[in-house]
């Protein structure tokens, strides 16, 4: 290092031409995603005013059948409706824990479709 010259800064005209050029690089890249970003933003607007309001995206028979399968389960582990809305303060026990996979076991059992869309 020579002449007080700091330690990010040269005299070849190579690195002032990679600095240049990785500036302009990052500079293109920002604006292209802050593109994308824009447009993804007014796409999702747009669907959630105009398009989902009268559009049904799920499976409305499918829907009624998982509630039912739901309600079943709900009613056999922790009672009926009513004494479980009525009741202020429940402890589960162990043995009412819901393992993992339960519900989506159940609704295969059951014949219901989990998780596909409807697109109509």
């Amino acid at each position: 290092m020579s002449g007080g010259e700091g330690i990010y800064r040269w005299t070849y005209a190579d690195g002032y031409e990679l600095v240049r050029f990785l500036l302009i690089a990052i500079a293109i890249i920002f604006v292209v995603v802050l593109g994308f970003s824009i447009y993804l933003l007014l796409r999702n607007n747009h669907r959630e005013k105009k398009v989902y309001p009268y559009r049904k995206t799920y499976d409305e028979e499918g829907l009624v059948k998982r509630k039912a399968i739901l309600e079943t389960m709900y009613a056999e582990r922790f009672g009926d409706e009513d004494a479980r809305h009525g009741t202020r303060y429940y402890v589960v026990a162990p043995e009412q824990n819901l393992d993992t996979g339960y519900v989506h076991d159940l609704f295969r059992r059951g014949q219901t479709d989990v998780g596909e869309e409807v697109h109509r």
